[in-house]
């Protein structure tokens, strides 16, 4: 009997695993919860890109903004007309329709407007396929037979063509820009009003 309550005695004094390492328990359980916390508690880092601007179009190889009077001439050769134009110098050369000449209008020696006479080749339905839908419809100097201009300022496109067939009459092409912008430089013509006079 005397061994028993020797062997009682001894497992009381010896402290069990629990109480010996409790505050390395203690220490680890707090370490997992942190990291738990941080795992599943923290926001996911958000990409931010900065958007990419549309590129500039271009029509035969001549981009507004970058090619200049005598790489348009490299391109296209000599004009069949140059005409000052205000601060603007204008190339014109001739259309393939036989209709209106197609203009390339240069600010000092770089291009800064395109405008391709199409004259019924295509339709405005492929723009709107390319580039959505029109952010801005104006009425210009073709209104009276119906023609519309359609404008992406933002992609530097407008698109002249009727408002009930889609047919193209022309496309312009000049640096991407905000719509007040484009109103400002090359829309200045340009209104919502249908009326029967002037634009």
């Amino acid at each position: 009997m005397e061994n028993t309550f020797q062997n009682q005695s001894t497992e009381q004094k010896k402290p069990s695993f629990l109480k010996r390492n409790w505050l390395l328990i203690l220490l680890a359980f707090m370490a997992t919860i942190v990291v738990l916390a941080k795992i599943f508690l923290s926001k996911p880092q958000e990409m931010v890109q900065t958007p990419t601007p549309p590129p500039t179009p271009s029509w035969n190889e001549i981009t507004p903004g970058t090619t200049t009077t005598e790489q348009v001439r490299q391109k296209l050769g000599e004009p069949k007309t140059v005409v000052p134009e205000g601060d603007y110098l204008k190339f014109l050369y001739p259309s393939q329709s036989d209709g209106p000449e197609h203009e390339v209008l240069f600010s000092g020696t770089s291009t800064v407007l395109i405008k391709d006479r199409i004259l019924g080749n295509g339709n405005i339905a492929s723009f709107r396929q390319k580039y959505g839908p029109s952010e801005r419809e104006f009425w210009g100097e073709h209104k009276s037979v119906g023609f519309k201009t359609y404008v992406w300022a933002g992609r530097g496109v407008v698109v002249v063509a009727h408002e009930d067939s889609g047919l193209i009459y022309e496309s312009w092409y000049f640096s991407p820009q905000t719509m007040e912008q484009f109103l400002a430089v090359w829309g200045k013509d340009l209104t919502i009003d249908f009326s029967p006079d002037g634009y």
